[in-house]
């Protein structure tokens, strides 16, 4: 079987304020399979958002390989970057980044935008399948941490995402809502037979999962054995 997404080479600096470079993500190699749930832990400042940034196309890589369903990222301009994470990913981030003035319904609706196209049939079924088939019509202020959560794997979920990237999905939450998310999503993930790619630095999340990666172990930039070249200023 082919790898979903294929991690070659991939390297990222930041500037700091004085003009000096810090590696951040220095990765020789990373895969993911069709339908797989990987977990990768790591310390807070360790790399893991921007990790899933250059996946998903966020942000540019400095130098490496990102293949996404055998399309290649890191060549891609970022009109088209949006478009490719558009069909083939779904994101769920640790601050939910739910818009304050519309409902939960136009919320998931609003991610199908730029992707497959609105569908508020399926926008709703997919609240209901989380569960939130009573507050369609919610704006996230109206609704509760794990509320607003729910809503956002069924946003991640909407345009039918061959992966999922998870970030700290269970940061905002308390230990027992925490366990049902994660549950929720690597649920919903299998119904909807796609790969998960989620990162945390909770032992209770990661402990979850069968593929466990450390990503201070797979990451040479955390332990200074290279360093990628510098970007411009």
């Amino acid at each position: 079987m082919n790898p979903l997404l294929q991690v070659t080479g991939l390297a990222r600096a930041f500037r700091d304020p004085d003009g000096s470079l810090t590696p951040i993500i220095d990765i020789p190699s990373f895969a993911v399979l069709p339908g797989e749930q990987v977990a990768i832990r790591g310390a807070s400042g360790s790399g893991k958002t921007t990790f899933l940034n250059l996946i998903a196309g966020i942000l540019k890589a400095d130098r490496g390989e990102i293949l996404v369903d055998g399309h290649n990222l890191t060549v891609l301009p970022e009109s088209a970057r949006d478009r490719l994470r558009a069909r083939t990913m779904g994101y769920v981030f640790q601050n939910f980044n739910l818009l304050q003035g519309y409902t939960a319904l136009e919320n998931v609706m609003l991610g199908m935008l730029f992707g497959v196209g609105v569908d508020a049939g399926r926008a709703k079924a997919l609240l209901e399948r989380v569960g939130l088939g009573h507050r369609l019509h919610h704006r996230p202020v109206q609704l509760s941490l794990g509320q607003q959560q729910r809503v956002a794997v069924a946003r991640a979920l909407a345009n039918h995402p061959m992966l999922v990237l998870a970030d700290e999905p269970t940061g905002n939450l308390d230990q027992h809502h925490s366990a049902e998310a994660i549950e929720l999503i690597r649920e919903v993930c299998r119904e909807q037979n796609a790969a998960l790619l989620l990162v945390s630095h909770d032992p209770a999340v990661v402990e979850r999962f069968s593929r466990v990666e450390d990503l201070l172990e797979f990451n040479h930039a955390a332990t200074g054995h290279s360093a990628p070249p510098a970007v411009p200023a």
